[in-house]
């Protein structure tokens, strides 16, 4: 249920264009997400250098990065999941596959197989954070274009813009690519209802693959570096998330036992006082002391367990909660309903704990429930159910604790 917490909430887009005379052709786009709509912040194409771009955009730590032009090689094969040395070889005859990063961009029966060498791209990796741009990711050519397609306004089997000539299939599957660097889109593009400079599209192409990133297949050349950049960044995200739902279930949960505790203190005292200033006979005791009772048995409906301090409870449990496990629901003292329903009034499972959570493999799960273990207040962990929805590419879980 936090996983759109998760996503990054802008990115910037920026596309460097590399000429044969080695100059250089540069284009930056930032959108922002805001709930369900996509906000372009600024967009600007035309720059020289990066010093023009630290000009209009400078200290951003969310950067998609797409290289096009000299040093960028592309090559069409059939579709292959993952490119072996021997497709390598055959592909790009004399190149070492350990000296390049490598995209594969898969469509209908087709791959686009496109590299770059580790030295040049880790060059203009570095150069952009000497400018105060982080990248996260690196593309390479005008294939990340393919996730903004639905978007824009083009219906035909070709694609044209800033010198990029695509050919589609009647599936809209790619089928062929080349470049003529004069070519322009006879039309202008529009983004839904935004008109944007064909030479933005790449720049607005990678910034939106950024954002989803998480969530989706993106056309990206694997850097290990930024692989493991991006990777923190999410789990940094990921734990502010939990941990801070975590405490907000635990703000809760005082705030509820506090007012229970305050009303039948209060009541107490009320009967405290009443026995203080009269003189009872039997009866009346016995009035008193039933009454006395009722409250217990309220304290036993609520569920209340004073021995326990269930906000540190809940934060141990959330602090050892791996980054690949999500949980929906915590419960502590849950209802019995079997034995409710037998006995017809409210009972519930004391020192019981029920977690209902989401993960998409059933291991991260019980690599949990064995670090639960050692905690020395768990009596026992119960894995109740582990129920995988093939829609959602994500399974379901109930998690029974006794302490």
């Amino acid at each position: 249920m936090f996983e759109r917490f998760i996503q990054l909430n802008s990115a910037l887009g920026l596309s460097i264009q590399i000429n044969m005379d080695n100059s250089v052709d540069l284009s930056a786009c930032k959108i922002q997400r805001h709930k369900n709509r996509l906000d372009f912040v600024k967009k600007i194409s035309g720059l020289k250098s990066l010093n023009d771009v630290g000009d209009y955009f400078s200290n951003e730590p969310n950067i998609a990065l797409n290289l096009n032009g000299k040093g960028v090689l592309h090559k069409q094969v059939e579709n292959t999941p993952v490119l072996t040395p021997l497709q390598f070889a055959q592909s790009f005859p004399g190149a070492n596959m350990n000296d390049f990063y490598i995209q594969n961009f898969r469509s209908g029966l087709k791959s686009f197989i496109s590299v770059i060498r580790k030295t040049e791209a880790d060059r203009w990796i570095m150069l952009c954070k000497n400018h105060g741009l982080n990248p996260l990711i690196i593309s390479l050519g005008p294939f990340p274009v393919h996730m903004i397609t639905p978007q824009l306004n083009v219906y035909g089997d070709t694609l044209l813009f800033d010198g990029h000539l695509i050919k589609r299939n009647a599936d809209l599957d790619w089928e062929s690519y080349q470049y003529e660097r004069e070519s322009r889109s006879p039309f202008p593009l529009k983004i839904e209802n935004e008109v944007l400079e064909e030479q933005l599209l790449l720049a607005y192409s990678s910034a939106f693959q950024l954002l989803f990133a998480h969530f989706a297949d993106t056309v990206q050349a694997r850097v290990p570096q930024l692989d493991e950049e991006f990777k923190l960044l999410i789990s940094r995200k990921r734990t502010t998330v939990t941990v801070l739902a975590a405490l907000g279930a635990c703000f809760l949960l005082l705030i509820i036992n506090s007012y229970v505790l305050w009303a039948i203190n209060s009541e107490n005292r009320k009967l405290n006082s009443r026995v203080s200033r009269s003189v009872f006979g039997s009866r009346e005791h016995a009035a008193l002391a039933g009454l006395i009772k009722s409250k217990e048995a309220q304290l036993q409906e609520l569920g209340w367990n004073g021995q326990y301090n269930k906000a540190a409870l809940i934060d141990q449990l959330a602090l050892s909660l791996p980054n690949e496990v999500s949980w929906n629901e915590l419960t502590i003292n849950p209802v019995d309903v079997s034995g409710s329903r037998n006995s017809q009034q409210l009972l519930f499972e004391d020192s019981n704990i029920r977690i209902m959570g989401s993960s998409k493999r059933i291991v991260p799960v019980n690599n949990w429930i064995s670090e639960l273990e050692k905690l020395s207040w768990i009596k026992m962990v119960k894995l109740e159910s582990y129920t995988y929805d093939q829609e959602s590419e994500t399974g379901q879980f109930v998690l029974k604790i006794n302490f």
